[in-house]
């Protein structure tokens, strides 16, 4: 039988509601099927209480056979009902004051898992593209209860493997969809969007998916380790191949062998180990450092990316046979500024947890805290949200966090707006010699501010300490 946990009920109560609202319906009902007899597993409405509810036997018997249909269906007082399997419970509906319903059937791999269904008390017509609107809902809320009871184990306890991604909006539903197809598979993944995004996450969704979830999941962080050590560490090396190797060392690449192997930041990969690894993803084989013997392996390669790969490879950062190679299945990780539906449901997750971590009173937001973390950018994304509210359920005296409570460069985006000087609106310069003041200015800044660490002024720009050495050489800032 389905499990339905608390959260599938809160994602399709928010779908049902927004539904109803877009569609201006007294009603919106999603009903989930069951596999265990006929009744549906569970029927949600928005309103929660309403006029239908006191009719619930009939309901459900009207929502199971709307169900078994299989197809959208729509009905009107002012016409005749076509369908024969449901011409008795027009009547029902009309005994409730019911006069227009549409009902739109909810699959996940093709498996019917229930239906979404709006309901209204006077007549109505449905254009097709308010059908397909439907159609697009019913599929997210499908993919919404599909993905959450992948979570849930044969004896009904929660696999914590997704409990990480915490998500409502409909950009991430894309996400979810992708990762799931992706994860049948064998083929590589390329994962790109922003720092803080959950690059990891979603490689580490794919695995505990796949048919790989029981084998390692090996992570590689691109610019964790020099060139000639990160060699070392990845195809590993036989004894006395060079000063120092006194045993053989097997690398992270046999490690992972029936696994997955996850590269992040694979843009700042040096180039000679770009074409290392381009043969290990073309010929699933590759020598350790001071070898003679190919060692095979069976691998699924996720990589990740804070730039944007197909600029990567034009300024010839990333290979581009290599990029080939990696981008079989691209997944972007949207910024947090691109869901900020999501915000609320994410601050709560964090103050649940650290409140549990810490051994701390659970808190609660106000409204007008809400609202200024959803007006705030937030440039380091889903980790700077993560940090500011364990820095709020640590030091915040109160049970309720107002957003004075919040670091301040959180609540002053309006008051920076409001005292931001007004840039001309062009230049007598050229726009490339324009470009380049600008990048030097910025950078020069950039680094004054943290006092010439480049490791910090990278976080801030959301660019590698590599890159950012680069260029504070081109413009002589070191």
């Amino acid at each position: 039988m389905l499990a339905i946990t608390s959260r599938i009920r809160d994602a399709l109560q928010q779908i049902a509601a927004q539904t109803a609202n877009a569609f201006q319906a007294p009603i919106c009902i999603i009903s989930l099927a069951s596999n265990s007899g006929p009744a549906p597993a569970e029927i949600l409405s928005f309103p929660q209480e309403n006029f239908l509810s006191s009719a619930r036997q009939e309901l459900a018997e009207f929502l199971r056979t709307a169900e078994a249909i299989g197809k959208p269906f729509f009905y009107n007082c002012s016409l005749d009902c076509d369908c024969k399997e449901l011409e008795h419970f027009p009547d029902f509906l009309q005994t409730q004051g019911i006069q227009t319903f549409v009902t739109i059937p909810m699959s996940s791999n093709f498996v019917p898992c229930g239906t979404l269904s709006l309901f209204f008390t006077t007549p109505r017509n449905f254009s097709e593209n308010e059908v397909q609107h439907l159609m697009a809902v019913g599929k997210a809320a499908a993919l919404s209860v599909d993905f959450e009871d992948d979570k849930i184990t044969p004896d009904g306890e929660y696999n914590d493997s997704f409990e990480n991604i915490v998500a409502k909006s409909p950009v991430m539903f894309g996400v979810f969809e992708t990762m799931q197809k992706a994860a049948m598979t064998h083929a590589s993944v390329l994962i790109f969007g922003e720092s803080g995004t959950g690059k990891e996450l979603i490689a580490h969704g794919i695995h505990h998916l796949s048919r790989r979830k029981n084998n390692a999941f090996i992570a590689v962080d691109c610019v964790a380790l020099p060139s000639n050590l990160l060699e070392s560490e990845l195809f590993g090396f036989e004894k006395g191949s060079f000063t120092g190797a006194i045993a053989r060392k097997h690398g992270l690449l046999e490690f992972a062998d029936h696994g997955t192997f996850f590269l992040d930041e694979v843009c700042e990969l040096d180039p000679m180990l770009q074409a290392k690894l381009l043969r290990v993803l073309q010929e699933r084989q590759f020598r350790r450092i001071g070898g003679h013997d190919l060692i095979n392996v069976d691998i699924r390669v996720i990589s990740a990316t804070n730039r944007n790969p197909e600029l990567a490879v034009s300024e010839k950062v990333l290979r581009e046979d290599l990029y080939f190679r990696l981008n079989v299945i691209p997944i972007y990780a949207p910024a947090l500024r691109e869901r900020k539906n999501d915000i609320p449901l994410l601050a709560n997750y964090f103050i649940n947890k650290f409140a549990a971590s810490n051994h701390i009173d659970l808190k609660e937001l106000a409204q007008e805290t809400v609202q200024a973390l959803q007006v705030y950018d937030w440039p380091g994304n889903i980790r700077e949200l993560q940090n500011t509210i364990e820095r709020v359920v640590a030091l915040c005296p109160r049970h309720t966090i107002f957003p004075e409570d919040l670091p301040s460069e959180v609540t002053a985006k309006k008051t920076a707006m409001a005292k931001a000087p007004a840039t001309p609106l062009y230049s007598l310069k050229t726009w490339r010699e324009d470009l380049t003041a600008f990048r030097r200015s910025y950078f020069k800044n950039l680094l004054e501010q943290h006092n010439g660490d480049i490791t910090a002024a990278a976080r801030q720009a959301r660019v590698s300490r590599r890159t950012l050495y680069r260029i504070a050489q081109s413009y002589k800032l070191l």
